[in-house]
């Protein structure tokens, strides 16, 4: 039941934290993938571009400065 499994993740928080941790990896190594085998992105300076792009328009690059 659902009380059950809230009991195991709180006396078990190191192994459900690598799990995630593990999820979060196997996430980013997906993405990364699947942008290396797009041609349109392996080029450089299309890579940089979009990124930054998504970073102004995200509003994060102007919470840096």
């Amino acid at each position: 039941s659902f009380r059950n499994i809230k009991r195991f993740r709180l006396h078990h928080k190191v192994i459900f934290s690598l799990i995630g941790i593990i999820g979060i990896i196997l996430v980013w190594r997906g993405v990364w993938t699947f942008f290396d085998s797009t041609p349109f992105f392996n080029a450089p300076v299309i890579s940089i571009i979009l990124g930054l792009l998504l970073v102004v328009i995200s509003g994060f690059f102007f919470k840096l400065l």
